[in-house]
């Protein structure tokens, strides 16, 4: 043990003015020739931490500094002067939790007669711990190549006795814990670097039981800052004729959290392809299905496994493909025949063990490692093609009929512009149907007539009359007309009807053709009819 005596640097951290008296005359009864470097606060004592000291003496109760921080920032520091707690009476939890975070003593503010020798086996201790590690490095350091390696590592590196107890640990390692150069003998264990330490002990029980290495992937512990996941290797070698456990620490948290964010990235995007309606093919540049979702798997009627591999001209009839022009695809002067042409269009799908069906297709290209992609959505059409032909043919069956009735028709508008006529009302009123349909029905009344209510006009037709009255050509000539209106919903627009006898007697034989007297009355436009202008008085 050293001598209690001797000149004797010592870091004392205290708020209170009496302090440093006491703890003068209590070292220098023990024999020492104390100089005391005296810090009241964090800023302080940090400052002071660059001053030679062989001894730091920490009062518990220092405000916004407590014992634990001071510890702490001693094994980031990697300051190696042992650290012995002052407490109060009463106290003395305190000063055991401090032994635990890593203090050499603890003393009593009633007791500091024990100051003496408490510093004296403090120092005792820290050299013989230093002279033990210089002894059990000493054959690490006898090879050179060895030494370079690593110390020069990107990767945290120690290695231990089969007790875990650290016998050298490269800078990266500190590094990524957060620690500094000189906190190794602070550290003391490498279970101590981890969280929990169990997992460690766990790996060196068994390479004592024979196992040669160990990988796995432990928590790292970060000063301050949680910890970080890494990827350890633990490896059991001989030297000088004792076993050795040298560790490889690799940092891998930020690869976990890509690889995480990697697979909920996929696991999202199948979740899209899955819910998506339509379905989607992604092709090679050979045009062969590389992916089919579940919905293409519905449209075609067979499930991916027997569709991917194989053509798509399996499924798709690529000869009809001749699609718009496709804005988000790069454009190519001279595109090879093998090319698929980027775009939309209709053409005729195969469903399995059934005949085709009209789809409908938007093809894009793009490029992955260096080769051409195509992906493909594809929806099934032949309900809406069903409905559109079924809508044509309502359609020129309306107009077969529009058209062929020996009265005149005219659809009205809710401002009261004309939205349809068919020729017989072009006729009657002497002008060409796009002049007609640029009118308005108060075009078509004498302008000392005041318009009817459309709704007097429904009334008057549901009770079976009509109204008669007089209207006015494109030549300005006037003529009689009969007039009747009928509604099916309050949404669905009137069909006026007009009958002109003066206009009918020149059509007779027309009249006799079509055999018809009373046409029907159809709604034709989704506007709701008003009024209709006429100067007509019900019959």
């Amino acid at each position: 043990m050293r001598p209690l005596s001797g000149p004797l640097h010592v870091l004392l951290l205290s708020h209170r003015p009496d302090t440093p008296a006491q703890l003068e005359a209590e070292l220098r009864r023990a024999g020492y020739a104390p100089t005391i470097e005296l810090a009241s606060n964090k800023i302080e004592f940090l400052r002071a931490l660059d001053l030679p000291a062989d001894v730091i003496l920490a009062e518990a109760g220092v405000p916004r500094f407590p014992l634990h921080e001071v510890l702490r920032l001693l094994q980031v520091k990697g300051h190696e002067a042992p650290l012995l707690a002052l407490a109060d009476p009463g106290d003395e939890p305190v000063g055991v939790e401090a032994l635990r975070q890593g203090a050499s003593d603890y003393l009593l503010t009633d007791r500091l007669a024990r100051l003496g020798p408490a510093v004296a086996a403090a120092l005792e201790r820290r050299r013989l711990e230093q002279g033990h590690l210089q002894a059990e490095a000493q054959p690490i350091q006898a090879e050179p190549l060895f030494l370079s390696w690593f110390e020069n590592s990107p990767f945290g590196l120690s290695l231990t006795n089969l007790d875990g107890t650290l016998l050298k640990a490269n800078a990266a390692l500190l590094r990524m814990c957060g620690y500094g150069s000189g906190a190794l003998p602070r550290l003391r264990n490498i279970a101590r670097l981890f969280e929990p330490p169990d997992a460690i002990h766990r790996i060196l029980h068994g390479l004592k039981g024979g196992q040669p290495s160990n990988h796995s992937t432990q928590h790292l512990r970060q000063v301050d800052k949680g910890t970080r996941e890494a990827l350890v290797t633990a490896v059991t070698i001989r030297m000088d004729d004792d076993d050795r456990v040298l560790w490889t620490v690799e940092d891998v948290a930020d690869w976990v959290q890509a690889e995480r964010s990697l697979q909920e990235s996929r696991a999202e995007l199948a979740e899209v392809f899955g819910a998506a309606l339509d379905g989607i093919l992604t092709l090679d540049e050979g045009q062969r299905i590389l992916f089919l979702n579940p919905a293409g798997e519905r449209i075609f009627g067979l499930e991916a496994g027997d569709l991917v591999g194989r053509p798509v001209s399996d499924v798709l009839r690529l000869d009809e493909l001749i699609p718009e022009p496709y804005g988000g695809a790069p454009h190519h002067a001279e595109p090879r025949p093998d090319w698929l042409p980027t775009g939309a269009a209709v053409l005729r799908a195969r469903r399995a063990h059934e005949h085709d069906f009209p789809a409908e297709v938007m093809i894009s290209r793009f490029r992955f490692r260096g080769t051409e992609r195509y992906v493909v959505l594809v929806r099934d059409i032949t309900e809406r093609k069903a409905a559109e032909d079924a809508l044509r043919e309502s359609e020129a069956n309306y107009r077969g009929i529009f058209e062929g009735v020996q009265d005149a028709i005219m659809v009205q508008g809710e401002q009261g512009e004309i939205l349809d006529a068919n020729q017989q009302a072009c006729e009657m009123f002497g002008y060409s149907r796009p002049q007609l349909l640029a009118r308005t029905v108060r075009d078509l009344v004498p302008a000392d007539r005041e318009p009817i209510p459309m709704e007097e006009l429904l009334g008057t037709t549901q009770a079976g009359r009509l109204f008669e009255g007089t209207e006015l050509r494109a030549d300005g000539q006037l003529f009689p007309v009969q007039l009747s209106a009928r509604a099916q919903t309050d949404t669905i627009p009137l069909a006026c009807t007009a009958r002109s006898p003066a206009w009918s007697k020149g059509l007779g034989s027309r009249r006799s053709r079509i055999g018809r007297s009373s046409p029907p009355i159809l709604p034709c436009c989704p506007w709701p009819a008003t009024r209709w202008p006429t100067g007509c008085a019900p019959r």
